[in-house]
């Protein structure tokens, strides 16, 4: 395995069996699928490849974008966007702290 690669990762629907989201692997996307190891199990991954498109400006699916990023952006969002982008920073230097992240977000 090459440990130089780049990687960048992006969670969003995680549980205790399994972490759904996007990951960039030298330049690629993909969707990814990440099952948590365990004292038995080593941890495992499946990716689905992805592309990102433009949206013309008139599209409904544009639309209902505009509309939800709009809602994401109201004052009662839990995290903004500068903390997401610490906790982000402070996965990346101590990997160990996203299993103790995950479990602060499941108190709330």
């Amino acid at each position: 395995m090459n440990s130089k690669m780049k990687i960048e990762l992006a969670l969003f629907n995680t549980d205790e069996r399994k972490w759904e989201g996007m990951v960039m692997v030298e330049g690629e996307l993909f969707k990814v699928t990440i099952f948590p190891g365990s004292a038995t199990e080593e941890w495992k991954a499946v990716l689905m490849t992805g592309a990102f498109v433009e949206l013309t400006p008139e599209n409904k699916l544009t639309q209902a974008i505009e509309v939800a990023y709009g809602e994401y952006n109201k004052p009662y969002q839990t995290l903004k966007r500068s903390e997401v982008d610490e906790l982000a920073k402070l996965v990346a230097e101590k990997p160990e702290m996203l299993e103790e992240i995950m479990e602060i977000l499941k108190g709330r």
